[in-house]
């Protein structure tokens, strides 16, 4: 790691819903609600038995303006919008994964060794993750390794 990017600015990729709710100013009452009823625009990613939220998709549905998860849905389909504005693509350790993703190391391991995460490098016996391919990852939904791997390889087709 260089000394001018430390983990402490990596701000959680992904959120729970109690830290969505205090993005979007509103009670888990009210997110249970909107969500229940089609409102909350957003699909939720299942990973280490978590319901959990892109941060950077929630940020481009805001700037959106909100709108209903149908249409959002559409949106992102036709326009391909996408919620990673410049990624460097640099290196992350375990630990800062984990920080990235709001999660614990020992997920991010877990999560790894049932190749339920993109793959990652070793680096002098090192796990590293590119930041590009994390971003990538999550805006794909969280997808198993084998299938981020065959969306990566038929979109370069």
């Amino acid at each position: 790691m260089s000394n001018n990017q430390s983990p402490e600015l990596i701000a959680p990729a992904l959120l729970t819903i109690l830290q969505v709710c205090q993005l979007l100013n509103i009670s888990r009452a009210e997110f249970y609600r909107l969500n229940a009823s089609g409102k909350f625009g957003l699909l939720s990613v299942g990973l280490c038995r978590k319901r959990l939220y892109v941060r950077a998709e929630i940020e481009a549905w805001i700037r959106a303006g909100l709108p209903h998860r149908k249409v959002w849905q559409h949106q992102k389909k036709e326009q391909k919008i996408m919620t990673n504005e410049t990624i460097t693509d640099r290196l992350l350790s375990v630990r800062e994964t984990a920080k990235f993703l709001g999660i614990s190391a020992r997920q991010v391991h877990r999560l790894r060794s049932s190749q339920k995460i993109c793959k990652n490098l070793m680096v002098g016996g090192s796990v590293r993750f590119r930041l590009s391919t994390l971003t990538e990852w999550l805006n794909m939904s969280c997808p198993d390794q084998k299938e981020f791997l065959a969306r990566l390889e038929a979109e370069k087709c």
